[in-house]
């Protein structure tokens, strides 16, 4: 499972996968409410955790999508400074 926190948010989100150490992570991907995307980065596997900078984004809802394999999770959180 994946863990992302905290939401709602006023500096860092955290990723992270509980699964053994081997998960095959290919891609995060982070929108804003406007389908616009404010990052889009490749992953180096295997990796238990990710930590991303909010202080370049505005308040508001954004959309973190993760490419795990074959399959997309996709999680909403709220920044809030």
């Amino acid at each position: 499972s994946i863990q992302i926190y905290p939401n709602p948010t006023a500096s860092d989100i955290v990723i992270n996968f509980k699964e053994n150490s081997k998960t095959v992570l290919k891609q995060i991907q982070i929108s804003n409410e406007m389908g616009q995307v404010v990052l889009n980065e490749k992953i180096p596997s295997p990796i238990q955790e990710y930590r991303f900078q909010t202080n370049k984004l505005e308040n508001g809802i954004y959309f973190i999508s993760i490419l795990k394999g074959n399959t997309i999770k996709t999680v909403k959180i709220l920044v809030q400074k």
